[in-house]
């Protein structure tokens, strides 16, 4: 599913990103500990594995990604709004999503992002949702690069590497 700026909750993100000390390219931890360390916010919120497509004025930004959903639909991104400015268009396709409590249950021991290290391969693609997210990623991608006459060449995408955004998650029940 693709959710556009104005669904996104800066004030919040940047709420989110200060309490947990969020660090840039971090964007699956900063998620988690968000959901899990900020529970009067998040109670009720989703963390999401998906991808990102971010239109800059010369190219396209296709990015695996992680980020937090409320019941309201409204997301919370704690990572872009410490790389982008505010107004910063962005199109966001969920693909893995959790509970609080369901994330509470798989995280420990595990390594983010959570989809990618599991029965879905290491790259995630055996999930459904998960590869649709992706496959509506490059076609959004795709038509914003036709839209401002950019050739497809423009889009870059960029995964999870070792050196980039993996996780692993070490914590005890009371932090989880």
């Amino acid at each position: 599913m693709e959710i556009t700026a104005h669904r996104f909750h800066f004030a919040l993100s940047v709420q989110a990103a200060r309490a947990i000390g969020a660090e840039p390219r971090r964007c699956w931890r900063n998620a988690l500990l968000s959901i899990m360390l900020l529970p009067e916010i998040f109670a009720d919120g989703r963390y999401v594995e998906g991808w990102l497509v971010v239109p800059k004025e010369t190219r396209l930004e296709i990015v695996e990604h992680g980020w937090l959903q409320l019941p309201s639909r409204e997301l919370v991104d704690p990572s872009l709004v410490l790389t982008e400015k505010p107004d910063q268009p962005a199109c966001y396709f969920a693909g893995y999503t959790l509970s609080r409590s369901r994330l509470a249950a798989l995280a420990p021991g595990g390594t983010l992002p959570l989809v990618c290290h599991s029965i879905y391969g290491d790259d995630g693609m055996s999930h459904r949702e998960y590869r649709h997210a992706y496959t509506a990623a490059w076609q959004r991608a795709r038509e914003l690069a036709h839209k401002h006459q950019l050739p497809e060449s423009t889009i870059n995408e960029y995964r999870r590497t070792e050196a980039r955004g993996m996780t692993l998650i070490i914590a005890t029940e009371n932090v989880l």
